[in-house]
């Protein structure tokens, strides 16, 4: 399972659904995108998976909506 940042999020009940800790959880609020956790298992591990932008990974693995708009209008 990868977690990274959704927004505003009820603290509580992200710990409690995903059995992490506040220490954890705070890698992922206000995370910067590709930053998160990993869980396998029982092991729960932060997660640097940035994608320069002029890589291009970044273009398959984009998820900015806004950024997909811009490129699409520009093209």
């Amino acid at each position: 399972m990868l977690l990274l940042d959704q927004g505003t999020m009820d603290k509580e009940a992200v710990e409690d659904l995903f059995d992490i800790s506040s220490e954890q959880l705070a890698c992922v609020n206000g995370a910067e995108p590709g930053m998160g956790l990993i869980r396998f298992g029982d092991k729960i591990v932060p997660l640097d998976n940035t994608i320069e932008k002029d890589n291009n990974l970044y273009q398959l693995f984009n998820t900015n909506f806004h950024e997909m708009v811009l490129d699409e209008k520009s093209t």
